[in-house]
């Protein structure tokens, strides 16, 4: 991500898979913070069963004042009634953006 985007879309999850995710901001001088503290998630395993949809909506946003995280996935529908959605929040160690 460039200039002050604060959010970002991750795409192409796979069922099942543990993932972690890390905030890094880089400064107008190019000099690169320390990484946040990590945000694990495990998305749920895949049934084939030809009626469940891939989870949309993935979203990770981060907040410049006090380094705060957010992570968010959309529910999965299953025919009929929908799964329910996921989410995670937490702090990092650093800024989020550019200075």
């Amino acid at each position: 991500m460039g200039g002050k985007r604060t959010a970002a879309v991750v795409t192409g999850l796979r069922p099942g898979t543990r993932y972690s995710f890390a905030v890094r901001a880089r400064d107008a001088a190019d000099n690169l913070s320390p990484a946040s503290g990590a945000a694990r998630l495990t998305t749920a395993p895949g049934a084939d069963d030809g009626h469940a949809t891939a989870p949309t909506g993935f979203r990770a946003t981060a907040r410049r004042d006090d380094w705060a995280y957010s992570l968010a996935v959309s529910p999965v529908r299953r025919n009929p009634s929908p799964a329910r959605g996921r989410s995670a929040c937490g702090r990092g160690a650093g800024h989020v953006g550019s200075a």
